[in-house]
């Protein structure tokens, strides 16, 4: 009778023995790490990377695959350049001349009519430009060099982000005008052919107010400027303000009071105010707003 009740104990431990030696063999097993195959190559760079890892690669057609990504990345980017100066174009404005040139009346000794002109100095062409270019991905500078004649070299640069570029070259001597010396001469030859590069590279248009006209009629018009009693107004504002009348006549880029256009008449009486209520602070100050500098 006892040996029959400890048979179902003994067949027991021998189960919960078998589940332990399991568990430990389990422990003991050892993780296989099976490496993945690698991506397969997504542009040529990565293709031509594999491809010199084989000892069978042929140099030559490497280079020829070389080759073939350089003309696609220069497709690429000079079609951004495109793209992104057509945008740019589309935004730029008719650029005021703010500058004077005038040598007054009369003739030169040659006989010809001394210069009277305007242009659009390099800072007004640079204050419209620049958050332009920035805003469309442009950087536009300039180098200087001297060619083998002595004249300088002024090649202005046009770079893009997506690393396309153009440039254009002005070549020409020392300005010696107005008593310049050597340096002087140089630095305003300098001046000259980065605006001028400008112009050139980003295809600019300028204007004086003048010039401007409405649908082939001439701006000045006779009602285009000032009336008489308007430009004694003015006369009495200038003198009232103790300012220059010369200078206001150069501010607005004309030769008389009569000439300013009737759509710069608030402007310029808004100046003249301005300029009044300095008077004190900035005695023997230039007119307010002067463009000629």
């Amino acid at each position: 009778m006892e040996s029959q009740t400890q048979q179902p104990v003994q067949g027991k431990k021998a189960i919960t023995k078998k589940v332990k030696k399991a568990k430990q063999a389990t422990s003991r097993a050892v993780a296989v790490h099976r490496p993945q195959q690698p991506a397969p190559p997504s542009n040529l760079l990565q293709v031509i990377a594999q491809a010199t890892l084989d000892p069978r690669c042929d140099v030559a057609k490497m280079q020829a695959l070389l080759d073939m990504q350089k003309q696609i990345e220069e497709r690429e980017a000079k079609k951004a350049f495109t793209v992104a100066f057509n945008a740019l174009q589309a935004e730029l404005p008719v650029i005021d001349r703010d500058g004077k040139i005038d040598h007054g009346d009369g003739v030169t000794a040659k006989g010809n009519k001394k210069l009277k002109t305007t242009y659009a100095t390099y800072p007004n062409l640079m204050r419209v430009l620049r958050p332009l270019l920035k805003k469309h991905g442009f950087t536009l500078s300039d180098t200087v060099k001297a060619n083998p004649a002595g004249l300088m070299v002024v090649t202005g640069h046009l770079e893009h982000i997506g690393g396309h570029s153009r440039q254009t070259e002005f070549t020409l001597p020392a300005d010696t005008t107005g008593g310049k010396n050597n340096q002087q001469g140089w630095g305003s030859s300098q001046q000259y052919g980065m605006r001028y590069n400008a112009i050139a590279i980003l295809n600019i248009s300028t204007e004086a107010k003048q010039d401007a006209d409405n649908d082939g009629f001439p701006a000045q018009s006779s009602n285009s400027t000032i009336s008489k009693a308007q430009t004694e107004e003015l006369k009495i504002l200038i003198s009232d303000a103790k300012a220059s009348e010369d200078k206001f006549l150069q501010a607005f880029s004309i030769d008389k009071l009569a000439d300013l256009p009737s759509s710069d008449l608030e402007m310029a009486k808004s100046r003249i105010a301005a300029f009044k209520r300095e008077r004190m602070r900035r005695e023997g100050s230039d007119f307010p707003g002067d463009r000629s500098q």
